[in-house]
């Protein structure tokens, strides 16, 4: 399973190169999660290949170990999603992650804990979740992706 080190060095994480395969998504037709396409064509659809956006606020950890963390993670994805790959050994995998874009989000100088931007929430109790999922959604950490609308233009039918 490759992982792409370079932006856009994955022709499958660039919504430029989309096919019109109508059985593989996303596509020319539907590159959003939450399009009412897949609802409506979700039977035909024989392979997957979702965008990933992997954020580090690990101080602990460098690039070139979530490299390895997301491909080994990517890989077992793949493998689990053969249609009873248990069987045949020849069985396609449905889902094919591919890292759309890295971001670093480490504090520069440290190597402990976590990064300060990381999303804390303030009121929560010490024994609620504290990570804040609706911050990683906010304008200030699209800017921070550099992704603010690059991804969010519906593609046009055709």
């Amino acid at each position: 399973m490759w992982l792409p080190t370079v932006a856009g060095a994955d022709p499958f994480a660039d919504p430029a190169n989309d096919p019109a395969d109508p059985a593989v998504w996303p596509n020319r037709f539907s590159r959003a999660n939450s399009d009412r396409w897949l609802v409506d064509n979700h039977n035909p659809i024989r392979q997957m290949n979702p965008r990933l956006l992997v954020l580090n606020f690990s101080n602990l950890r460098w690039r070139a170990h979530l490299d390895r963390m997301t491909r080994d993670l990517i890989a077992a994805i793949a493998e689990s999603s053969r249609y009873h790959g248990y069987r045949d050994p020849a069985a396609p995998a449905f889902l094919h992650y591919h890292v759309f874009k890295f971001v670093d989000l480490r504090d520069a100088g440290r190597t402990n804990g976590n990064s300060r931007l990381l999303p804390i929430k303030t009121h929560a109790k010490p024994t609620e979740f504290n990570f804040d999922y609706n911050a990683l959604f906010s304008p200030a950490f699209a800017e921070r992706y550099n992704a603010s609308g690059s991804l969010r233009q519906r593609p046009q039918s055709g």
